[in-house]
This record gives C-alpha cells, structure tokens and sequence, in this order.
C-alpha cells in the first residue's frame, strides 16, 4: 500500500507538474501575445505621431500664410482708404474751385452785360437813336449787339 500510495504520489506530482509547466507555456504564450500587440501599437502610435506633428507644421504653415494675407490686406486697405482721402479731399477742393469760378464767371458776365449796356447807351446818345434801333447802327460800327 505504501508503493501504491507512493506510485500515487508520483502521479499526482507529474500531473501537478504537467498541469504548472502548461500553465507556464500558456502564460509564455500569452506574454509573446501581449509583447507582439504593444509592439504593433507602439508602431501605431508612432505613426500617429509623426502624422500629427505633420499635419500640425501642414496648419502652422498655413495660418502662417493666413497672418500674412491678413497684414498685406490690412496694408492695402490702409492704403486706399489714404488714396480715398486724399481724393475726397482733392473733389472738396475741385468742387470749391468750380463753385468760386462759377460766381467769379456771373461776376464777369454780370459787368459784360452792364459794359454793354453802358457801351449802347452812349451809342444811342451819340447818334440820337432809340435803343430798338441800334442794332445796324452797331453793324455800321462792325460791332456785334
């Protein structure tokens, strides 16, 4: 009995034994399993990486253009609306001139009426003619009425 409760033993310790180094290669396994995956994710993570700091320069680049097309539009705005102005200011002054031409021009055109009818008068007195006929007299003088 002692044989076979040593035997018994003996199974008991190989089947422990069995069952503890399947146990170690299932857990070898799943090591190897769980070592290959956070490989592959690190390479992933990588690959993200390097992706998003170059998507992230790709956006730097382009706001960089975007602030750059900003100040030359900004400029350029600042610059018309100086030219605009300056235009405005030049239309104030070219409507002032024409408005101070136009009344220096009924000033004149005023005393050119007044001349001329001073200039009939003294006609009329002259040649003792009423002013209604002093159209040919005028013509006789080669003078327009």
């Amino acid at each position: 009995m002692a044989e076979t409760q040593t035997q018994q033993e003996d199974m008991d310790q190989s089947t422990g034994v069995a069952v503890m180094k399947k146990q170690i290669r299932d857990l070898h396994e799943e090591v190897e399993h769980l070592e290959a995956a956070l490989f592959d994710e690190r390479l992933e993570a990588q690959e993200f990486k390097a992706k998003s700091e170059h998507h992230a320069q790709s956006l730097k680049e382009t706001l960089d253009k975007f602030e750059k097309l900003e100040a030359e539009a900004r400029q350029k705005y600042e610059t018309q609306r100086a030219s605009a102005e300056m235009l405005k200011d030049q239309l104030e002054m070219a409507i002032q001139e024409s408005d101070t031409l136009k009344k220096d021009l009924k000033e004149e055109q005023s005393q050119a009426n007044t001349q001329k009818l001073m200039f009939e008068s003294k006609v009329c007195i002259k040649h003792s003619q009423p002013r209604e006929t002093i159209g040919p007299v005028l013509k006789n003088l080669k003078i327009s009425a």
